[in-house]
Order: C-alpha cells, then sequence, then structure tokens
C-alpha cells in the first residue's frame, strides 16, 4: 500500500517531545491520518521502564488501519523481538540475586544468557532456600515473598501484540495481528508445556496471555476468540514461574472474582480445573477459601470437590488458607514469637505493599542515630517503602470474622481438613489464628473444641512454639514505633 505524500509533517509532528518513550515515530502511530507516518518500527524504553513500539500505540489506538501501515511497512508483528521480551523476562526469574527492580538493560540482562537460565535451575519444584527465604519476610501463600507485578513497567505485560490486542478488546486487531504472524505456538499446545522451549519463541517469553489479559480486562467476546482459535484454556505464562497462573484460576484474583468469566471458561471441554500451578502447586479452591466467601464455595465445590485440593508445595491446606492473616498488618508484629512464627499472608491482590519496619537502635550507634518516634502511636502509623512518609496502619477491623468463621465450619463439616496439619513452616490453623494482632477467638475456641487439645498447647513450630506461646505472647505485646527484634530493611541498589 502506498501513502500519499501529501501530508505536510507539522511542528508537533516532528517535536521530539518530553518523554523518551513518546516520541515522533511512537505519537505517529496514534494518528488517525496514515499519511503521518515513517517507515520505522522503533523500540523504545529499554531504559526507563516504559516498553512501545508504533505497532503498539496504534493497537492501543485502536486503529486497525494503522496497524496495517505498519505491518505493512515491516514492523515486527509480534510487537517486540526476542531479545526485548527476554530483556523483561529476566526480571521475574527464580534465584535473581539483584535487590532493585531498577535493572537497566544491557546485553547481559537477556534471559537466555544467564547461567539461571536452564531448564534444570528454572523448573526444577521449591527448593529449601526459598522456603528459608520466606522466613525472613512475608509473603502471599500463592506466590514469592518478593513478587512483582506483571506490569510493574508500563506496559511490560502487554509486550506481545498479541497480548496488547487482548487487552483493548478488539477482535479485529487481534486478528490482523495472528494473520501477520504473531507467534502464538506456545499458547496453542494442545498439552500445557512444563518448560520454555530452547530456543524461546516471543509467545513463550511473555510474562502474560491474551486469555489472562482479556479476563483482567473484563473482555468476554475476547476470550471467546482465541478460545475459537484453538488456543489453549490452560496456557501458562510459564516466563514467570512463580506467578503461574490459568486463565481458569486468574478469574479468581478480582475482588470479588469474576464468576460469569470463570463459568465461561468452566464451561469449555478442554478446561482442566485442577490443574496445579507450576511452583507453588496452588489449587483453584485454594484460591477460592482465601475470598472467605461461604457462597463463593458453596458455587465452586458443586463441581470441584474439597477433598479434590492437595495441600500446596508450601503445606498449605485450605482450612491453613482460611486461618492466614489478610496482610502483614494483621500479624501481632509486636510480639516477637508471631513475628518469627508468620510469614503468609492470605491477600490475592499482586500489588500490595507490604509494611517496612524500623527496628529499634542504640542510642550509643554513631553511624545510626536513633530516630524520634511519631507523634501518634504505632498503631496509626507504619514506614512506607519508598517516600520515607508515614502512611495509615490502624488496628485491623474484625468484620471479616462471621465469614471466616463459617468458612472455617463448612470446611471441618466436610471432612477433609486436620486440624492438626501443619505446614513448611510447622505452623498449624491455630498457629496462624493466634499470631493475629485482634484474634479471632471464637474461632480459635471451635478449632480447639474440633482437634485434639495438644494442638493448642503441643504442637510445636520450626520456632519451636506452640499456638498457645504465640497466643499468650501476643497478649503481653506492647505496641511502640521500633522493636528491637525487628529484622532492618535492607536498603534498594541499583543494579547496571
Amino acid at each position: 500500500m502506498s501513502i500519499s505524500s501529501e501530508y505536510t509533517l507539522s511542528g508537533g509532528d516532528l517535536f521530539l517531545g518530553h518523554s523518551l518513550d513518546n516520541g515522533p515515530v511512537i505519537r505517529a502511530a496514534a494518528n488517525a491520518d496514515r499519511r503521518a507516518y515513517t517507515a520505522n518500527a522503533l523500540v523504545s524504553g529499554y531504559f526507563y521502564g516504559i516498553w512501545n513500539t508504533p505497532l503498539h500505540r496504534a493497537i492501543s489506538s485502536q486503529l486497525p488501519l494503522n496497524v496495517q501501515t505498519l505491518l505493512e511497512a515491516g514492523a515486527d508483528p509480534n510487537g517486540f523481538d526476542i531479545e526485548s521480551l527476554s530483556a523483561y523476562a529476566y526480571r521475574f526469574l527464580r534465584f535473581r540475586t539483584w535487590k532493585s527492580w531498577h535493572v537497566l538493560y544491557n546485553p547481559e540482562s537477556d534471559w537466555r544468557r544467564q547461567p539461571m537460565f536452564n531448564l534444570t535451575a528454572q523448573f526444577t519444584p521449591l527448593s529449601s532456600d526459598e522456603i528459608l527465604k520466606r522466613q525472613t519476610s512475608t509473603a502471599r501463600f500463592w506466590t514469592e515473598e518478593e513478587l512483582i507485578p506483571l506490569d510493574k513497567d508500563t506496559d511490560g505485560d502487554t509486550m506481545h501484540s498479541l497480548v496488547a490486542a487482548a487487552k483493548t478488546g478488539n477482535i479485529d486487531i487481534f486478528d490482523q495481528l495472528y494473520q501477520a504472524g504473531a507467534d502464538a505456538s506456545f499458547w496453542k499446545a494442545p498439552q500445557t508445556p512444563a518448560t520454555i522451549p530452547d530456543p524461546p519463541t516471543a509467545s513463550s517469553l511473555a510474562v502474560t496471555t491474551p486469555l489472562h489479559a482479556a479476563i483482567s480486562a473484563g473482555h468476554t467476546d475476547m476470550i471467546q476468540h482465541p478460545l475459537s482459535l484453538s488456543f489453549n484454556p490452560n496456557a501458562l505464562a510459564l516466563s514467570v514461574q512463580t506467578q503461574a497462573l490459568t486463565p481458569f484460576q486468574s478469574t479468581l484474583l478480582s475482588n470479588p472474582p469474576n464468576l460469569p468469566l470463570y463459568s465461561l471458561l468452566a464451561s469449555h471441554p478442554l478446561t482442566a480445573p485442577h490443574t496445579l500451578t507450576p511452583l507453588y502447586r496452588v489449587h483453584t479452591l485454594h484460591l477460592a477459601v482465601a475470598h472467605l466467601s461461604l457462597p463463593l464455595l458453596h458455587h465452586l465445590t458443586s463441581a470441584l470437590p474439597l477433598s479434590s485440593t492437595p495441600p500446596t508445595a508450601l503445606g498449605h491446606t485450605l482450612l491453613h488458607i482460611a486461618c492466614l492473616p489478610l496482610t502483614d498488618s494483621h500479624i501481632q508484629l509486636f510480639a516477637p514469637k508471631s513475628y518469627a512464627s508468620l510469614h503468609e499472608l492470605r491477600t490475592l491482590d499482586p500489588h500490595f505493599r507490604r509494611a517496612r519496619l524500623q527496628p529499634a537502635r542504640s542510642s550509643a550507634s554513631t553511624s545510626c542515630p536513633p530516630q524520634p518516634a511519631p507523634q501518634n502511636s504505632w498503631a496509626d502509623y507504619r514506614r512506607a517503602p519508598s517516600s520515607g512518609k508515614h502512611d495509615v496502619f490502624p488496628l485491623p477491623s474484625s468484620d471479616y470474622f462471621p465469614a471466616q468463621t463459617a468458612v472455617v465450619r463448612y470446611l471441618l463439616a466436610s471432612g477433609t481438613q486436620d486440624v492438626a496439619a501443619q505446614d513448611v513452616h510447622g505452623n498449624t490453623a491455630l498457629h496462624y489464628l493466634a499470631g493475629h494482632r485482634v484474634v479471632n477467638e471464637a474461632l480459635v475456641a471451635m478449632l480447639r473444641e474440633r482437634g485434639p487439645e495438644e494442638v493448642w498447647a503441643a504442637v510445636r513450630n520450626r520456632w519451636g512454639w506452640t499456638p498457645k506461646d504465640v497466643w499468650l505472647d501476643g497478649k503481653e505485646s506492647v505496641e511502640e514505633p521500633h522493636k528491637g527484634f525487628w529484622r532492618a530493611e535492607e536498603e534498594e541498589v541499583q543494579v547496571f
């Protein structure tokens, strides 16, 4: 297709802009007048955390004619080349050693060039080192303690063009890209792959899939369209091992869960509802229980029996998850035994930010002078991870207690749960309940009645404490702005 030369470039068209990710070529892709293009598929954003190309701008602007022009001019139908997709996936590796997200791109940050990336290391079961690392912090039960949201960089999660199109819900643009050769081989494999292929493909390096993007955006038609093209309804983004969920499972991450989309995927003949996540071995019902919604459980267990759910790789039963603290603000952090014992959180929010605690410092130290306590009590404040300011840290509400009690009663009535079961930390469900900042005392009493009494007073976790020890320690705690037993927070460092 020829482009008319009648268009006259304006000063605005040629202005370099104030942002390196929004130069003339990028802006041209969002211009409905296709004559504004140059035949250039410039990629920007390696260094500044914003991933964009002219093709992506045309996709997000939902301009199919501009998409066509770019494809005819030689734009990569995948949106980004393998090196760029690899550079982004690199930041989600297991066993990574850097302490900051801000890993600038260089030839050595290619995923495939790292000794950590090999089919032996990345796809092995959860290691003892990974479990020990959880015991120095807190983590969502279904993923790693240093979870990086997939959209940490602007548009990083939609770098693959088919994912970007699925997010918009524009089926015509999705088909344009698919027919132009955008790679979807990893997502169409009849059997869900267990590893990344070598060499990797564009779809295998993407940190999410078109189905996940459509689910996140709530586009029902777009979910049905890839399925009509033989996309696998159980496809996983294995480039992010620590947070790879099936599309079916991802419908439960939102609050409230998207039950219409859940039902849509459940009705697909190839959906495998009992699939476990590859690393943490999380089942759909583990995610469902985290919502503490009895109506949700009734809806799901009509097809997924509770007995079909094994413990996770961390040893969490459904009962454990129902008793976990929602966030670290629900943990009795001011008591040393609960602070040392509780490291697992119930929240499904990938953007949740943990509290950053400040340990007490010796007044004799010259390198670390004592810091003044805030004017208000610690019950009102916490230190924010990045700003250095103080955010509200109120005493958690107990409004969820009735829902939690109802869910636990339902689980116990099924006969599938063991009150004495211990996870990898040696904690029972009673350990987790006893370590809350605001304890659901009625539920503690109910579990003590349903289980052997020795669970309360004799079953010890890896730190040597029983649920009773943890509970008594919490009762004696004093809330202060600094505690000597808190671990010092490591400062972020830039890694180049």
